[in-house]
């Protein structure tokens, strides 16, 4: 999905009604993208150009329908002469009489939005998950991907449980920054190795101290978590900041005798240090 800086909002609610019908949203031009969704601004995005010169279609964002589709939706209360119209929706947006199956009945990853959550299934001994957040390609500076391990409180429980670039993984090991490149960053996650203590994780990306932008113009974020080595469980891209110099993606806390993952979005304007002191790290920065 392209979109200009004033259109987060309207990203959000189309990316929505696209995750309801079982679609996926990507945020890099892969080759697992058959389509282009373009927002009022988005033919300035750099991606813009690289779809059109691969060929890509382009779904209408009032309809969510390629215009091949013209023929098969109509307004049912259209006349033969007006041919112009798609189709009608209804109050949430969505196509009027549509019958898209139900995302359970699709394969592959839960698609959540902003705030949705999901139960991760078999947490048991030993397993572990990788959360994985990918952003546009030409971001330049990348942010970094970090983590905290939070008490009942909100609060760490010492500096040992803020996970950086620079202190790569928690004490017990449940924690540790797998990997960075350009355009994505992941963590391993061992859920029951975690302290007793410990009732969440907070997983968010930070811009560097100095950097000109905020996360308006890092873009799209997509996050997603699976079992190691294994197909994503759940996933959801964020693209609601605009100033923020720190984005929450998700979040990863006790459910009962489980865990749940919440995709989050919260953004701060402050620097990362900042954010980890009010958060009771006391060595941050």
């Amino acid at each position: 999905m392209l979109s200009g800086p004033g259109e987060r909002a309207e990203a959000e609610r189309v990316r929505g009604l696209l995750a309801a019908r079982g679609d996926r949203v990507r945020v890099n031009l892969t080759r697992s993208v058959d389509a282009v969704v373009v927002l009022p601004g988005g033919e300035d995005d750099p991606r813009a150009a690289r779809a059109a010169a691969a060929g890509l279609p382009r779904i209408d964002p009032a309809s969510l329908l390629p215009p091949a589709a013209a023929g098969t939706w109509r307004d049912p209360s259209a006349g033969a002469e007006e041919s112009g119209v798609l189709f009608s929706t209804d109050a949430s947006g969505s196509p009027a009489g549509a019958a898209d199956p139900a995302p359970a009945d699709r394969p592959g990853p839960l698609e959540l939005v902003r705030g949705g959550v999901a139960d991760l299934p078999d947490v048991s001994s030993g397993r572990r998950w990788t959360l994985s957040a990918l952003w546009r390609e030409d971001c330049d500076p990348a942010p970094e991907l970090v983590a905290l391990v939070l008490g009942p409180d909100g609060r760490v429980p010492d500096d040992s449980c803020f996970v950086t670039r620079e202190h790569p993984a928690h004490p017990s090991g449940a924690v540790a920054i797998e990997g960075a490149a350009r355009a994505a960053a992941a963590l391993t996650l061992r859920l029951d190795a975690l302290p007793a203590g410990a009732e969440r994780m907070a997983v968010a990306l930070a811009l560097p101290r100095g950097a000109g932008t905020g996360f308006g113009a890092v873009g799209p974020v997509e996050v997603g978590i699976g079992p190691r080595g294994g197909e994503v469980f759940a996933r959801t891209v964020l693209d609601a900041a605009t100033e923020e110099r720190v984005l929450v993606l998700a979040e990863v806390y006790r459910r009962g005798g489980g865990w749940r993952f919440r995709s989050w979005g919260q953004g701060y304007r402050e620097e990362l240090d900042e954010v980890a002191r009010a958060h009771g790290v006391s060595s941050a920065g």
